[in-house]
């Protein structure tokens, strides 16, 4: 499950039914609000923009966000940077991913486009770190075009941009 933090109480109610039913929660965290903090302790994955990060920490190291963001549950956390590409961490250790190049016309969309893409990838069964660059593609061909949707890449485009097929790992149960 995909939220943002902008639902209001209805959506802390459905994130714990959701994670009371097994649902992996991924938290689009944009800006430091209520709304924002209260759903940090129940999402599994926080993908938060540089702005959050250094509005979370006073730090304008990304990597102290996610070591806050770790400590507080998360599984997995993000830290976008635009064109500087993405700062990540898990137990693991920390890892970067870079932004995928293209010729930016509007930028509308894209953290919604980033998000959308290692969401699905996500859940379509690819690591954390596909999952990155499957949302960083994502991002990157939407902004080729004016308008928030109307850039929105297919399947084909990504694939052809990450030159590898999405075709999900086989999740075994």
């Amino acid at each position: 499950m995909l939220v943002d933090g902008w639902g209001g109480p209805s959506q802390g109610a459905t994130v714990a039914a959701a994670r009371a039913a097994g649902i992996p929660v991924m938290l689009d965290a944009g800006s430091v609000r209520d709304d924002v903090l209260a759903l940090l302790d129940q999402s599994d994955v926080v993908i938060g923009s540089e702005p959050f990060a250094r509005e979370l920490t006073g730090a304008d190291d990304p990597r102290a966000a996610l070591r806050l963001l770790l400590e507080r549950g998360a599984r997995m956390a993000a830290v976008t940077r635009g064109e500087r590409g993405v700062v990540a961490a898990t137990a693991g250790g920390v890892f970067e991913v870079p932004a995928h190049p293209v010729r930016a016309v509007d930028t509308t969309g894209a953290g919604d486009a980033f998000h959308g893409g290692a969401a699905w990838a996500l859940a379509a069964g690819h690591d954390f770190e596909t999952a990155l660059r499957i949302g960083a593609v994502v991002a990157a061909l939407k902004c080729r075009t004016p308008g928030a949707r109307a850039g929105l890449p297919g399947r084909e485009a990504v694939e052809t941009a990450l030159g590898a097929s999405l075709t999900p790992p086989r999740i075994h149960p």
